[in-house]
């Protein structure tokens, strides 16, 4: 089987070696320069980060914001961020931070249902609706003698 296996070539080795590096890739952003160097693109292109996020939304969580915006979602979920007036960009904005700080708020609160629900609500029981639907009847009675 030894036989078979023939020894990798140098170009493997060097990969090898070059992959156990701790350079960050090229594609890597790990410098606010080269941060600032892709927001520059952007403007240049005429969309920002906020921007780019927000078109990845899905619609229930653009719907979410723009109901915190006071926007209504019918009109203005397909509506590209940029091409929003800036009364509509600041309110979604406001609505993007207010969703933000509650969900700090809310990100330490279990929300497992058997921590969420908090108090234990009775059914009603076929004998307590009709006890109820008797003391209605009486009620009305009483309410139609005293118009008499």
């Amino acid at each position: 089987m030894k036989a078979l296996q023939q020894p990798a070539p140098e170009s493997a080795l060097r990969i090898e070696t070059d992959l156990k590096t701790d350079k960050p890739a090229a594609n890597d952003i790990s410098s606010p320069s080269a941060q600032q160097s892709i927001d520059s693109l952007r403007s240049k292109i005429g969309r920002n980060r906020a921007a780019s996020y927000y078109s990845k939304l899905t619609s229930q969580q653009k719907a979410m914001i723009l109901f915190g915006a006071r926007l209504k979602p019918s009109t203005h979920i397909h509506t590209p961020l940029e091409n929003m007036t800036f009364d509509e960009q600041e309110q979604i904005r406001l609505s993007i931070l207010a969703l933000r700080d509650l969900t700090k708020v809310m990100s330490s609160v279990g929300l497992a249902r058997e921590q969420f629900v908090t108090a234990k609500i009775e059914t009603p029981t076929e004998d307590s609706i009709s006890d109820l639907a008797g003391e209605l009847a009486s009620n009305l009675a009483a309410m139609a003698h005293i118009e008499h």
